[in-house]
This record gives structure tokens, C-alpha cells and sequence, in this order.
């Protein structure tokens, strides 16, 4: 096959090393010769890229290529320096040249891309389609042969690929004749779903996958608590981290670490490098700077470092050289993400991956770890959900469409956007929408049936993108006003609310105030009917997982977890051990046929196995469905395997006539209703709602993240309410999973057992001690004693501007500094102002008083507050000011505080602390 090549090619690819081509390439080459559109899917390593660039540069060394012949879409901007390094030398040795364009690339090499095109231009969908405005760009895509979509797995399950599908059809219509699409994929659930959506409603387009060439092997381990070498229990976090530390010690090479969160990779991080040494482990993930993540991934390809621990960030094909082993701590959730995490390892054709996950466990983790290595070897892939004609997207493609062609018709941009694959069963009446929410947000004209460019058009189509809003907030301890950590904002604005918990960094916190950017906790003592979020809830789990896994229950009772999957260590035993205590203690095993309900009192757990979807969903439903029925307020959390309730006291046999009623709905079609009406009550679907209509233009980029509740009913009437339903109904929740289990529950197919128990099962401990536990141990809230003294320190050390206003001397002092009696150095009055350090406003603003100059309302009224505050100063001296130095405490509350006093410094310094907490937990009911 390598001789049918043209010589040069020929020659240069024996150059590189490249004399024998795999068995992916050998069945690609043809097809891409022949001009066919195709997927190409094989597992990482195996050569997709080449598979589809040597049969291009073949055809680009025989017939001078036009420029631009080849465009190269990549979802990630970091994939694009490797597929450089690997592909584009190979290139301009063969006179092709080459050039990345993305958001990053500089002025100066913008334009001179523009005004010389590249044979071949290697680019992201965001910037393709920006691109296509450009007219110098157009002419240069009138030459266009070849597209290829990288990382399509990525793309078809996105809002971006939505976009992407139309953007496609824009660019063939630029080019003016068919252009040849290849799309490449290392993991793929549905092979021929991939070849529709890359080929569109017109286009056949053909399947050549190996996913036989390279081997998978992945082994689960679960370490028990052991000995550590001083003869004390271990803990079993101590025991994983050890056990950590020996599989990277033993790998003959490299090592790529993965974990699902920033913050559990920044603790394995820190952790590892004092068991392994200093200069032996760096972390890489996206809150890092691109200078950080460079660094890291240099010192990791040069062999400096021995290890590097990762998040997504590193899933997708980044240059960090050769990797001998990959580890996943925890469950990967998902056996198309393992299978793309373990595939870094042994990078060759030829070579078997090789894995490890290092699990916790706990029975969920340690059985879900279990399952997905065993399907991730079988090769059993989720299938991706493609969402189904997105108005958002839709939205911001008809904008780019007007923008490019000045006028046009709504008829001609629903026969275009008809020909991408997600939009195949549009209707024209549902564009013409779209077509007049753009009129009237002044994005488009719409008149007579032709669109033109409107007032908002060049700022609404340049400042939104669907790549998902990923912006985090402080999480900010009130008490020792110490950054804890980070927060996803999606994750705030769906799940948190103020007197909700949370656990982050070991500990369990109620979240007392919600800033634009800062989320204020207090810690607090574990209590029952708490449901703080827990690890990786972010990651769905596949309903097929959940299914194998609740099928492991009932065979563990007869059989070894290590005789059925590829398990090891001392945690199985303990996992075996519970399942075993679960059935002496008299409760069922859950699985596909039996639902099982028990409640203690204040928490009822449900045992059934939907995945993370369908049970979020389900959780929803039952939750709503008792507080409309029986007056019962319940908070509900949902694992892949059961959905817990807490609150008021919560019975059974409630909880099954719950279900039951619901299966009554489902029977007479009145479910979906039932679904969209709670859904879009929660946070979650606020987020969502807020985010798609940023994205449709209602509202402005980079505005509020919390919007009010008017404004929120208002967004909720609009096209943007019905897309984030439609979102959610794809991300967060399955319709079809839970109708399926309420349809098999009226027929009698699945059975239900509810119980009212003194005690929870085994089953149903186990994961509610998994809710109170990030790493290990979960810490009480601060004492008082403690809470006072980190608010005295704190006071104390501040600066502050003292202001006479007697005289108008002003100076700055540290508030440990003051004297108890505060009088002005320079004319000794006691009557002193209080402002924050460096406030030269408040200073001219006395100055200016004393010199009897005009003041204006505003300020009047500033002057009437400084006065307020020094009349307390004569008053009270140094403990009112120590007052006033606290968050959002003004002069009459500072004299409310000062009262504490008689009980003590303790007392004085922790009723700060609960008034500046007050003040976080008020804040928003204040005007500006």
C-alpha cells in the first residue's frame, strides 16, 4: 500500500519511521483516496490522523494543492500543538504549508494567514466559523477538497457539535461543490449515529473502524486500612495513597494520574509528593494558568517528574510523550471516558494500554469501578446524546448566516440548516421563530421574509459561544474569611442554596450567603437530615452501568467479586462483608425486578438502579409528589443507584404510594407534564435557563448569574425556557429511564418493598456515610473559643483611616494600636471617624465641612454618618471601632456589639462574627 504513495511522500514518511502502516490505516487509505466520506474509529495510538492526512498529502504531492485544500477541525486548542508536532513537519518537508488559527493566535499572525492561506489550516469550530465572514477566507475555501473532524465523540454530544453540523453546511456552500468530510474517533457508542450526524441529511457516509488492534487492560484495586510502618491504623485514604505511591514507584515508565475534580487532584498532588519526594509530582488541570499547564507537560515529556496528576484536561490528546501506565482515582463514571484515559498509556500500535483504578472502597465506587473496567475492555461504550435541533445554536448560526450574506431569505436558511443532522426534522414555522426572537432583541431585521442585519447582530454573533460557561466562585469560610476552595457557578446556582451543606475540604458546611463571585460557608456538626453534595455527582452514570452493577448484589451473594471482574485488594472484603450484613439484618437485595424503600424517619432511601438521569429524575418526581399531595417538604439527592430523601419525618409506605400514583401518570401520558412542571422549579433548570439565554441574546454576556425571580418567570415564557428544558431532558435527566420503570411497575413487572426500619440497611449507610466524606474525615464546625479568637486576630490586625473632626487631622493605625481613649495627636479631641484604610474621600469630605463649602445630598449624608461614628468613638473608644472594622457593620450595630462586652472578649468577638455572618445572609434584601 506504501508503494502505490507518491515518492516524496514515500520518502519522507520513511524518514520519520513510518514504513508499515497499521490495520486502521491499511483499511482507511483506500476510502480516503476514493474520495468517500467516512468515520474513521480506532483507539488512541493506532494512527487515525495519519489514516486520513497520508492519503491527502498523496493527492496534494501529485496535483498542486489549492489553497485552502484541507481544513482540520479540532475541539481543543491544546490538541492542536500536537497534531502540529506530529502532522505539519511532515507537511512542509513535502512543500504543503500549514497554519494553526484559533482564539489565541496573534494580530499579526492573523492577517498574514488571511492575506497568504495555508494549504492547510488547522482550526476550532469556534474560529471556523468566524472565518467563513471573511471574504479573503471564502475565496481561499472556493479550493476546499478535504474536512476533517477530530475528536468527533466530543463534538456530537455537544452544543458545540450542534453548531458545527450547520457551520459544515456553510462551509461546503462556500466552497461551491461537495466537499469530502472524515471524521475521526477513538471511542464510539453508536458507530453509524456518528456517521449521520458528521455526513448530515444528505450524505452517505461509510464506517471503517479496528477496534481490535489495540489491547485494553485495566485492573481495579481497593486498599484497606493496613499497618503504616510506625505500627499505626492507617487510615483507608492513608492505605489508597501508599497504595498510590507503590504503582507509581513500580511502572517502568511515566505515569498520567487522573482524577474527576480539580481539588481531588490538587490533594493527590500534595500528598504524593511527600510520600514520593519533592520534584516528583505536578497536577494539571483547567483553573491553572497556560503557563502552569506548559510547564508541567514539559517536565513530565522530558522525564523530570514521575508523575502527573490530571483532570480532563489531559484527556485529549496533548503531547506529553510516552505514559507506561494511567491510574484513575475513584470511579471514572463513565467506560467511554476510562477508555480514553487509559488509551494514553503505551501510545503505539501494537501495545496493550494498561490501567489501574485505585477506588475507595465504599460499595458504589469499589462495584461501579468494577463494572466500568469490565465493559471498557469489552468495548460496550455509552452512546452519545445529540441533542435534537437546539434553538440556542440555531440562534447564533442564523445570525452568522445574515452576517455573511448582508440579505436573505428565512426559506433559504431552513433549507440550509434542514441539511445538518441534528436539524433534519425542523419545521419552518419553528425557525421563523427563532427568526422573530432575533427581530425583536434588534439581532436581525425581519422584513417580508428576508433577514438583515440588525443593531445588536455584530456584538450578539462575536461575544456568545456554546462552549459551556465553566466560571467558578470563592468558597469563602465567614468566619476566618480564609478562601476554602473553588465552586463550579452551575453547581451553586443548582444545588446550593442559603442554609443548604455542602462538604469541601473535609468538612461540612452551611452556606449562609451567595455573592456574584463568592459563596460565604459557616462549618457545622454532622446532623440527621443533612444531603451535602457529593464527589463527581457532576459526571453522569450510564443506566446500563447502574443496571450491572445493582445485577452484581444478588451474585456476590454466591460468588467472589475477584472471580467475576478484574479486583484486587483488601477493600472487596469489606464490600462482601456488607452485603452479607445486609441480607442477615432481614433487608432485600435491590436489582432490576425489586424497588426497594425503607425510611428510618427524617431519611428514606429508595434502592433503584436508573443511572445518574434517571434517578435525579426520579428523585424530582417523588420529592414534588409529597409535598403536593401530603403538605411534606423533603430534600432529595440521587446516586446512579439510589435516591435519598430527608426533612420532615417520611413514611414508606408514602414514599410507595408516591411511586405508585406516578406509575398511574406515566400509563395515561400525564408524566412529561408532570416532569417539565418540577423541572423547571429547580436551580438546575435556572442555571440552565440563564445560560441558554445568554446564548439566544436575551441576556447580555457576562450579566448576572442570579437573576430575579420576575426576570426568571419572564426568561422561563420565551423560546430560552423550552431549549433548557430540552437541555436538561439531555444532560441531567431521563424521561425515558424512569417512564420504562413506572410503566414495569403498573404492569406488576417490577415489585416494590417499603419498609419503615429503626435502622438504615447496610446498603443505604454505606452511601449515606459516603455523603459526609470527602477524603477521609469529616470535621465538626469551629467552637466559639476558636470562632473568637480567629475574629480577634483578624479585627486587630487591620489598618484603618482615623479622621478628627475637630480639626481634620487625619492618620492610619493598625486597630491593636489604638489606645483604649482615641483623641486626635494634633488638637487632642476625642470626636474621631472611623473609614477604611486609604479613604480620601472621607477625609476631603470633612476638610471640606470644616471649611464650610457646599456639599451635595449624597454627600450630606455621609458627613451626618462620620459624625454618627465619632460621637460612638468618644463614647465607646477602642472596642466600637474594633466593631466598626468588621464586614458590613455599621455605627448602630457596632454600639449593639459593644454590649457583649460584659460577658466577656469571647463573647464580644464571636457576636461580630454571627452579625458580620447576618449581614452575608441579608445583604441582597439591601438596596444599593
Amino acid at each position: 500500500m506504501l508503494a502505490e504513495l507518491c515518492p516524496r511522500l514515500r520518502e519522507t514518511l520513511a524518514k520519520h519511521g513510518f514504513t508499515q502502516p497499521t490495520p486502521i490505516q491499511e483499511k482507511a487509505f483506500h476510502y480516503v483516496a476514493l474520495g468517500v466520506n467516512l468515520v474513521i474509529s480506532s483507539p488512541t495510538g493506532t494512527g487515525k490522523t495519519e489514516a486520513a492526512l497520508i492519503p491527502i498529502y498523496d493527492r496534494m504531492c501529485r496535483k498542486e494543492p489549492g489553497r485552502i485544500s484541507l481544513v482540520y477541525v479540532t475541539p481543543l486548542r491544546a490538541l492542536n500543538r500536537d497534531i502540529l508536532r506530529r502532522m505539519v513537519r511532515i507537511a512542509e518537508e513535502l512543500g504543503i504549508e500549514a497554519a494553526l488559527r484559533h482564539g489565541d493566535t496573534t494580530q499579526t499572525q492573523r492577517r498574514r494567514i488571511a492575506e497568504n492561506p495555508p494549504h492547510m489550516l488547522v482550526t476550532t469550530p469556534e474560529t471556523l466559523q468566524y472565518l467563513l465572514l471573511d471574504n479573503r477566507y471564502r475565496r481561499a475555501f472556493r479550493r476546499l477538497r478535504w474536512v476533517i473532524v477530530d475528536e468527533l465523540h466530543e463534538l456530537m454530544d455537544s452544543k458545540r457539535g450542534s453548531e458545527l453540523s450547520i457551520v459544515l453546511e456553510r462551509l461546503e456552500e462556500a466552497a461551491g461543490h461537495r466537499v469530502q468530510r472524515i471524521g475521526l474517533s477513538a471511542t464510539l457508542g453508536d458507530p453509524q449515529e456518528a456517521a449521520r450526524f458528521l455526513g448530515g441529511a444528505l450524505r452517505s457516509v461509510y464506517v471503517v473502524s479496528h477496534q481490535g488492534l489495540r489491547g485494553l487492560k485495566v485492573r481495579v484495586v481497593a486498599p484497606g486500612s493496613g499497618e503504616t510502618p510506625g505500627g499505626d491504623l492507617a487510615s483507608e485514604t492513608e492505605a489508597r495513597l501508599r497504595k498510590l505511591a507503590e504503582i507509581i514507584r513500580e511502572a517502568r515508565g511515566r505515569v498520567l494520574v487522573f482524577a474527576n475534580t480539580r481539588d481531588t487532584a490538587e490533594f493527590l498532588a500534595s500528598r504524593l509528593s511527600g510520600i514520593l519526594g519533592p520534584n516528583t509530582v505536578r497536577v494539571h488541570h483547567g483553573s491553572l494558568s497556560r503557563a502552569e499547564r506548559l510547564e508541567a507537560e514539559t517536565l513530565f515529556r522530558e522525564g523530570r517528574i514521575k508523575a502527573l496528576i490530571a483532570t480532563s484536561s489531559m484527556e485529549l490528546g496533548i503531547d506529553i510523550g510516552d505514559v507506561d501506565l494511567v491510574i484513575q482515582y475513584m470511579s471514572p463514571r463513565q467506560a467511554s471516558r476510562l477508555i480514553q484515559r487509559v488509551g494514553r498509556s503505551r501510545h503505539r500500535a501494537g501495545e496493550t494500554a494498561r490501567g489501574v483504578i485505585v477506588s475507595t472502597g465504599a460499595l458504589e465506587d469499589l462495584l461501579e469501578s468494577a463494572v466500568i473496567a469490565a465493559r471498557a475492555m469489552r468495548g460496550n461504550v455509552e452512546t452519545p446524546q445529540i441533542y435534537e435541533a437546539p434553538l440556542d445554536a440555531l440562534a447564533h448560526q442564523i445570525a452568522g448566516i445574515v452576517l455573511e450574506k448582508r440579505r436573505v431569505r428565512v426559506e433559504e436558511i431552513y433549507r440550509l440548516v434542514r441539511r445538518a443532522w441534528p436539524y433534519r426534522n425542523m419545521g419552518l414555522d419553528e425557525v421563523e421563530e427563532v427568526v422573530r426572537l432575533l427581530d425583536s432583541l434588534g439581532v436581525v431585521r425581519y422584513r417580508d421574509g428576508i433577514l438583515s442585519r440588525g443593531r445588536r447582530i455584530y456584538s450578539y454573533y462575536y461575544s456568545v459561544s456554546m462552549i459551556p460557561d465553566k466560571r467558578s466562585m470563592l468558597a469563602v469560610d465567614a468566619d476566618t474569611r480564609r478562601v476554602i476552595g473553588r465552586l463550579d457557578a452551575d453547581f451553586v446556582a443548582s444545588r446550593c442554596e442559603e442554609g443548604s451543606h455542602i462538604v469541601l475540604s473535609g468538612r461540612i458546611w452551611r452556606i449562609i450567603g451567595i455573592e456574584e463571585d463568592r459563596v460565604y460557608l459557616s462549618a457545622e456538626i454532622v446532623s440527621e437530615g443533612m444531603l451535602p453534595a457529593w464527589e463527581g455527582e457532576m459526571i453522569p452514570v450510564d443506566r446500563k452501568v447502574a443496571r450491572e452493577v445493582c445485577g452484581l448484589y444478588r451474585r456476590l451473594a454466591s460468588r467472589s467479586l475477584m472471580e467475576l471482574y478484574p479486583v484486587v485488594g483488601e477493600g472487596v472484603g469489606r464490600v462482601e462483608e456488607l452485603l452479607r450484613k445486609h441480607l442477615e439484618e432481614g433487608h432485600p437485595l435491590p436489582s432490576e425486578r425489586l424497588v426497594y424503600i425503607e425510611s428510618s424517619g427524617r431519611t428514606a432511601v429508595i434502592h433503584v438502579c436508573l443511572g445518574s438521569r434517571g434517578n435525579e429524575l426520579l428523585g424530582m418526581l417523588v420529592s414534588g409528589m409529597l409535598t403536593r399531595l401530603h403538605g411534606i417538604r423533603v430534600a432529595y439527592r440521587a446516586t446512579p443507584y439510589k435516591v435519598v430523601l430527608a426533612g420532615s419525618r417520611i413514611d414508606a409506605g408514602l414514599v410507595e404510594d408516591t411511586l405508585r400514583r406516578l406509575a398511574y401518570l406515566s400509563v395515561s401520558q400525564g408524566l412529561d407534564r408532570l416532569a417539565e412542571e418540577l423541572g423547571r422549579r429547580t436551580g438546575m433548570y435556572r442555571w440552565r435557563l440563564i445560560q441558554v439565554a445568554r446564548r439566544m441574546g436575551l441576556i447580555e454576556p457576562g450579566g448576572e448569574s442570579r437573576l430575579s425571580k420576575p426576570m426568571i418567570r419572564h426568561l422561563a415564557d420565551t423560546l430560552a425556557g423550552k431549549e433548557a428544558w430540552k437541555e436538561m431532558l439531555v444532560d441531567k435527566v431521563d424521561l425515558r429511564a424512569v417512564e420504562e420503570l413506572l410503566a414495569s411497575l403498573a404492569r406488576g413487572a417490577v415489585a416494590v418493598e417499603a419498609r419503615n426500619v429503626k435502622e438504615l440497611s447496610p446498603l443505604a449507610r454505606d452511601a449515606l456515610e459516603q455523603l459526609y466524606r470527602f477524603f477521609d474525615v469529616v470535621e465538626a464546625g469551629l467552637p466559639r473559643s476558636l470562632v473568637s479568637e480567629i475574629t480577634r486576630r483578624r479585627l486587630l490586625g487591620k489598618i484603618l483611616t482615623m479622621i478628627c473632626l475637630r480639626c481634620g487631622y487625619s492618620w492610619e493605625s493598625r486597630v491593636s494600636d489604638l489606645p483604649e481613649k482615641i483623641s486626635c495627636p494634633r488638637c487632642g479631641a476625642g470626636f474621631i471617624a472611623v473609614a477604611r484604610k486609604g479613604d480620601r474621600e472621607a477625609v476631603s469630605l470633612v476638610r471640606r465641612a470644616l471649611r464650610s463649602q457646599k456639599l451635595s445630598k449624597e454627600e450630606k449624608y455621609r458627613l451626618k454618618e462620620l459624625r454618627e461614628i465619632g460621637n460612638l468613638v468618644l463614647s465607646y473608644g477602642k472596642p466600637v471601632v474594633i466593631a466598626l472594622s468588621a464586614y458590613g457593620i455599621g455605627p448602630k450595630t457596632a454600639a449593639r456589639l459593644t454590649r457583649y462586652l460584659k460577658f466577656g472578649e469571647e463573647a464580644f468577638y464571636a457576636a461580630i462574627s454571627e452579625a458580620e455572618k447576618q449581614f452575608i445572609r441579608t445583604r441582597k434584601y439591601w438596596g444599593s
